[in-house]
C-alpha cells in the first residue's frame, strides 16, 4: 500500500521526499482489517523503516 501510493505521487510529479511523505501521511489515516479486529496503520512499524536515499 505505501510503494503504490509512493509511485502515484511521483507519477504526478512530486519530489521523491514530498512523495514518500504524502505517501506516509496518507497510509498512517488508514486501518488493516484483519481476522482479529482492525488494526491502525498509524503506527510507525508500518512506515517508519522507509526513506528516501539519493536525489
Amino acid at each position: 500500500m505505501l510503494f503504490r501510493r509512493l509511485f502515484t505521487q511521483l507519477q504526478a510529479g512530486q519530489t521523491p521526499l514530498d512523495a514518500l511523505t504524502e505517501a506516509r501521511r496518507q497510509l498512517r489515516s488508514r486501518t488493516w482489517s484483519a481476522t482479529s479486529g482492525h488494526v491502525s496503520l498509524a503506527h510507525p512499524y508500518f512506515w517508519a523503516p522507509f526513506v528516501v536515499v539519493g536525489d
